[in-house]
């Protein structure tokens, strides 16, 4: 039994309705119909309309995450290099914890340092070496440009 057939039974209980049967009588044919056409199509797949994560194939799902926007970000600005490198042990591993999938870290520039910029190449180092950083990038100039960089989080499998 199709799903039509099931229609054009309900339909024919309605019709009857307008002929004043009992009401337990209509309902309970109706009823047997949905149930037969339910158990009929037993075998039936269903799918769900979304893809879901684990069918979209990694390069879409790289593509996203480049153009996701950061969901938390720490700026260092102020902190010598010591306090710098520890604070952002601390956010990645809080990141972590909050499954976060990006992040964004201001260090600056080095402008206003004393002799050579020191904190975006450290940062930068740290970052590479860090089991927790996967893709690094710079961000747009209005979002901070080459004084941060965001960091895709590696997903643990």
């Amino acid at each position: 039994m199709d799903f039509a057939q099931v229609l054009e039974e309900w339909e024919k209980g309605k019709s009857k309705k307008n002929s004043k049967p009992h009401k337990g009588e209509t309902d309970a044919k109706s009823r047997q119909a949905l149930e037969r056409w339910i158990d009929s199509e037993k075998n039936w797949k269903y799918y769900d309309k979304g893809p879901s994560e684990e069918h979209i194939d990694p390069i879409s799902a790289r593509e996203h995450l480049r153009k996701l926007e950061p969901e938390d970000e720490i700026d260092l600005h102020g902190l010598n290099l010591e306090q710098s490198l520890t604070r952002l042990e601390q956010f990645l591993n809080e990141a972590v914890r909050r499954g976060l999938r990006k992040v964004q870290i201001v260090h600056g520039k080095g402008n206003h340092s004393k002799g050579k910029a020191v904190l975006p190449k450290a940062v930068l180092e740290y970052l590479q070496q860090s089991p927790i950083a996967g893709e690094l990038g710079t961000p747009r100039r209005e979002k901070g440009g080459t004084g941060a960089t965001w960091v895709i989080i590696k997903t643990r499998d």
